[in-house]
């Protein structure tokens, strides 16, 4: 057994505490004592020094965060990667198993044919676009799901034969005169989005930037079904009215007629009251609905210029044309129209007259006494127009303020931003250039038309605008047309 002095215990321990020694052997084992974790050593570790080092292991991220330092788990790890692939079909959008279809608007270009295309990383690069004859390749896709048929109480009565919409889809006998309910063009929830995206970079500050426009029947990632909602449901289908408006019984019905114009001559809040006494869901056509059709025939139809596309429509003539006329020259497609001539109707989606033969009034867009314009954002509660001070809910509606303020052009820019893209931001471009439609303003208190009527030539279209007209303006130019926000 080792003995020591005093002295040598003293400082043996002072040795022990300080450097963890012991004697060779091993007779002395007190260890010291340290505050910090340290390789090797032979002391006690505090209570203080285990929390401090607990303090410096990295905390753990269930997701992606910008910046983090933390650990990221295998289950964030794992879902990341199931977007990236997801999102590679989709052109990177991701969130529905639907495909995402995409298509880029460049605001610099002013050939309509060239004014938009199909990026090669979306699901229809190489697509045949649609034309008169035919869908082209978009017949493949949810937009070959859109069809003709009859509506009763918000729901499908019937569905229509798509080449002959006088017969059902089972080849039975069709009423279209309104027994059957309403004719529409039926068309399942559609969500959008619009981005600006960097086409090519030309310099390091400057760079090509065009409009994506990103459409699917699935819900994605910073999309909205814009036209499908009803306050706060997303309704399966849209249903917008195969004719022009006609009055019967104080209704607004989409009816066939052999004989019948359409209903004219009427303020856009009379319209919307005989529209809305169809019941729940009964509106006139909503601004929200005129951008949906507007972005779909941009999209199919991979061109600017419907009337160069389809046709000229009912837009050179001097009264409006009988309900149904298209019909009667051909009775079914999905389109129809002709360049020749700007007295014959055309349709599109079955939709007649689309732009041409009457202006439409449309709700869920006014601009108010102070040029603000607001889109109703759940179609449906629409104010009165025809008031001094409309009452307008924030709630309800979206504020937007860029817009263009000058009359009596056609529309050479757009805003490309949600939830109206196509406002016009600039004219200055001509009927067969840019956007190719024509857009008049006047400052105040203004309800919106849409289109064109019988008279206005080149100027109408499907991005034809109109806010230059009193809430209380009514004349043989203007009618409307009626939709329904209902269910199969």
């Amino acid at each position: 057994m080792t003995t020591m002095t005093t002295e040598e215990w003293v400082n043996l321990i002072a040795r022990v505490e300080q450097e963890g020694e012991k004697p060779a052997d091993g007779t002395i084992i007190i260890a010291g004592v340290t505050d910090e974790i340290i390789e090797g050593s032979a002391k006690v570790i505090t209570s203080g020094g285990v929390f401090k080092l607990a303090q410096t292991i990295p905390k753990v991220d269930d997701e992606l965060t910008d910046d983090s330092e933390n650990a990221i788990s295998a289950a964030a790890v794992s879902s990341t990667l199931r977007k990236i692939t997801g999102g590679k079909m989709n052109g990177g959008y991701v969130g529905t198993n639907e495909p995402v279809y995409i298509f880029q608007m460049d605001p610099a270009e002013d050939d309509p044919a060239a004014r938009i295309t199909y990026p090669d990383y979306a699901p229809n690069a190489g697509f045949n676009p649609a034309n008169v004859n035919g869908l082209g390749d978009w017949e493949n896709t949810f937009i070959g799901d859109i069809a003709p048929c009859t509506v009763s109480g918000g729901k499908v009565n019937y569905w229509l034969n798509k080449n002959n919409i006088f017969k059902k889809a089972d080849g039975t006998d069709a009423v279209l005169t309104g027994a059957d309910g309403d004719v529409c063009t039926a068309i399942p929830t559609v969500y959008w989005a619009v981005n600006v995206v960097v086409k090519k970079w030309i310099s390091t500050t400057e760079a090509e930037r065009v409009f994506e426009f990103a459409v699917s029947h699935g819900q994605f990632e910073g999309s909205e079904a814009h036209a499908h909602r009803y306050d706060s449901e997303v309704k399966p289908y849209l249903f917008v009215g195969c004719f022009e408006g006609l009055t019967q019984n104080n209704v607004l019905r989409s009816v066939y007629s052999t004989t019948a114009t359409p209903t004219v001559n009427q303020t856009n809040d009379t319209f919307q009251t005989q529209a809305a006494a169809g019941g729940a869901g009964y509106s006139l056509q909503t601004y929200n609905t005129w951008t949906l059709l507007a972005l779909l025939d941009y999209m199919i139809y991979k061109n600017t210029n419907m009337q160069a596309v389809i046709g000229l429509g009912n837009v050179n003539n001097s009264a409006t044309l009988v309900i149904g006329s298209s019909y009667r020259a051909q009775a079914g497609g999905h389109a129809y129209g002709t360049t020749a001539n700007g007295t014959t109707a055309m349709r599109e989606l079955w939709i007649e007259n689309r732009y041409g033969d009457v202006w439409e009034c449309v709700v869920g867009i006014l601009k108010d006494a102070n040029d603000v314009i607001w889109i109703n954002t759940v179609n449906t509660r629409f104010p009165t127009q025809n008031t001094a001070t409309p009452t307008i809910s924030a709630t309800d509606h979206v504020r937007i303020t860029d817009y263009s303020k000058t009359s009596g052009q056609y529309t050479k820019s757009i805003r490309g931003t949600a939830p109206a893209p196509f406002l016009p931001l600039e004219g200055g471009a001509t009927s067969d250039t840019f956007m190719c439609d024509y857009y008049w303003y006047s400052a105040g208190l203004r309800p919106c038309f849409v289109g064109g009527p019988w008279g206005d030539g080149a100027c109408c279209g499907v991005a034809s605008v109109a806010l230059n007209l009193a809430p209380s303006h009514a004349d043989s130019s203007v009618g409307a047309r009626l939709q329904i926000l209902g269910t199969a």
